[in-house]
């Protein structure tokens, strides 16, 4: 009976430890995570980085600037179709120079995670919510002293991250995606990364205008035309917990008569865009995967639904059905 006391009041001791454990480990990691995020956002630096993903690996090259001018930044791949992307504060330009093609977006935390593979965390607090943190170790790479901090999820909703963390600059020096199992979907992985003087002339002249006699095209979504007003009768119910709208508008259809009404949810972390669509042949119905990137499709009525995301299918599934129209809406 002692014995059994015993154990019951150990046990009892040993909880807050650990609970204060885990807060200071959490505590730990955030801090690195916000000197990161500080830092690729605040620092001038350049480097050369590998990104393996959907079974290829490519190559490319990144100049950042912040300077009193703002942030303008360069990212070119090096291997494969010639490609590079474009920044000055919240204007993004993705140009394929081969076929003088150029689309222009506005930078927002869906649309860099689209046409850049380095994407940091910036909602922490909003992250707390559903994912823990904790630092896992030190490592090296890019011959630079690295420390692991892991940004995991509580439940099978959403993937995980992993990211290492140069010790003296703060920069990110590598990230791995983990899905909802724990398996290596993306890596980023830069082999040379340095701070660099933003004032440094030669290295602005790498910072190229557009060319003009590009032929341009609007937005992601391949057309030329302005956001509206998205139709309000669209509407979302029975979302997976911690996901919530960001963003809803409509596009003119190019090839058609209609609108794509798109809705851009995320959780802080993991983003999945919904396209509503009136009903044609051919669309997407079930599910698709390539890499890291799930799509569910489905027909309600006239229309298509269609969502799309780097979440587990199962979460792009259930978005894309909680999907309904309020016609008593206005």
């Amino acid at each position: 009976m002692k014995r059994r006391t015993l154990c019951i009041l150990l046990f009892i001791t040993a909880l807050p430890l650990t609970q204060a454990a885990r807060a200071a480990s959490d505590a730990e990691a955030l801090g690195w995570l916000r000197d990161m995020a500080q830092a690729m956002q605040q620092l001038s630096y350049r480097g050369r980085f590998v990104f393996a993903h959907d079974g290829r690996i490519d190559s490319l090259s990144l100049l950042h600037i912040n300077d009193g001018s703002g942030v303008r930044e360069r990212l070119r791949s090096l291997n494969g179709e010639a490609r590079e992307v474009l920044r000055e504060n919240e204007n993004l330009t993705c140009v394929w120079p081969d076929s003088r093609q150029v689309i222009i977006d506005r930078f927002t935390a869906s649309s860099a995670r689209r046409l850049s593979p380095i994407w940091v965390p910036r909602e922490l607090q909003r992250l707390q919510q559903h994912y823990r943190f904790a630092v896992e170790g030190r490592d090296r790479i890019a011959d630079l002293a690295a420390v692991i901090v892991s940004i995991l999820p509580n439940d099978d909703l959403r993937y995980g991250l992993k990211l290492w963390i140069a010790e003296d600059s703060k920069l990110m020096l590598q990230s791995v995606l983990l899905d909802e199992l724990g398996q290596k979907r993306e890596q980023v992985m830069f082999v040379q990364i340095e701070p660099i003087e933003s004032g440094d002339a030669a290295l602005l002249k790498l910072l190229p205008p557009v060319d003009n006699s590009y032929a341009r095209v609007q937005s992601h979504t391949g057309d030329n035309t302005a956001r509206v007003a998205a139709d309000p009768r669209w509407k979302l119910e029975d979302l997976p917990e911690g996901f919530r709208l960001e963003a809803a508008y409509r596009k003119q259809r190019v090839d058609r008569d209609g609108f794509v009404q798109q809705m851009v949810l995320s959780d802080g972390m993991s983003s999945v865009s919904v396209f509503i669509e009136p009903a044609t042949e051919g669309a997407l119905e079930g599910a698709t995967a390539m890499g890291a990137v799930n799509a569910f499709g489905l027909r309600r009525g006239k229309v298509n639904i269609t969502a799309i995301g780097e979440a587990p299918l199962h979460t792009v599934q259930r978005i894309a059905e909680a999907v309904f129209r309020d016609e008593g809406a206005s």
